[in-house]
């Protein structure tokens, strides 16, 4: 996928120093034309500082991972490749979607890249799109506006579109869900445009890890009422999750794999109170 290989290029400059393009090209099995353009967009991030013939970090050092979407996409991982699975049940045959340009929707889309389902998807999302693209039966459309990082797209301009659009569901992340049930993000851009996503979406749905709750941020864009289900991971603190079981679903993703948690020197999730299928459970209510 083209986030994991710019990724991986990134961690080799920071890894190695300064490399030529034919190298790079040669650790990661693809063509120079394909580097140089990974390149140019790491360049756009701030990432990486192109010479001549190859580029090299800009720190060498790994930068804090909340300035870059390749970074933030890499944490977590199996708890969003588990939520985006779990999102899939929701999901029907001739399904309109909109999802956002968070990492966990980027989870999402390379889960429905690999199914056959006909679906109509508007992103605002850059490696979304490109992810969903290379399914033949999902239609894509992007939302426009301002390119604010190497992924995400906002702005009144983009904002208009949903004066002509419907879907079925939308699916979106966020920053925060505090204790009250708030749901907030850190831009003030992208909580608007979400705002309007819910606005003209049949059912939206919330897909947030464990690290999410009990944490808020300066733009509030829906309370947790307003989803049909809130999809998590089951490391969430039941604790956390009795708070809003009278107030929506909420669907805990079981965290199979734990052999390939056991190699990442993570602790194995505890057993699920109620298995209720192969892609989550509902929290059962208390007593």
């Amino acid at each position: 996928m083209v986030y994991e290989r710019q990724h991986a290029l990134l961690e080799l400059l920071e890894q190695r120093g300064t490399l030529s393009v034919h190298r790079l090209a040669d650790l990661l099995k693809v063509s120079t034309a394909t580097i140089r353009s990974d390149l140019r967009r790491l360049q756009s991030a701030g990432l990486v500082k192109r010479t001549h013939g190859g580029a090299s970090a800009v720190n060498p050092h790994p930068l804090p991972e909340s300035t870059s979407f390749v970074r933030r996409s890499a944490q977590l991982r199996l708890e969003k490749d588990a939520i985006a699975e779990a999102a899939l049940r929701f999901i029907q045959d001739h399904d309109s979607l909109i999802i956002d340009s968070s990492t966990t929707c980027l989870h999402l889309s390379q889960v429905l890249q690999r199914v056959r389902l006909h679906l109509t998807v508007l992103t605002n999302g850059i490696f979304s799109a490109q992810t969903l693209h290379e399914n033949p039966l999902i239609r894509v459309f992007m939302i426009g506006g301002e390119l604010r990082d190497e992924n995400s797209i906002e702005g009144a301009t983009g904002i208009g579109i949903f004066n002509q659009v419907h879907s079925t569901k939308c699916f979106l992340s966020a920053y925060g869900v505090d204790q009250e049930g708030r749901v907030t993000d850190f831009n003030l851009g992208e909580g608007e445009l979400k705002r309007n996503m819910m606005r003209v979406a049949g059912r939206s749905f919330l897909l947030v890890d464990h690290t999410k709750f009990n944490t808020r941020s300066v733009s509030e864009f829906g309370v947790i009422d307003q989803f049909a289900a809130v999809l998590s991971d089951d490391q969430l603190m039941p604790s956390i999750a009795n708070q809003f079981v009278d107030r929506t679903e909420i669907v805990l993703a079981p965290m199979a794999n734990s052999i390939e948690r056991a190699k990442l020197g993570e602790p194995s999730p505890p057993p699920a109170h109620n298995s209720g299928s192969a892609h989550g459970f509902k929290w059962p209510k208390p007593s």
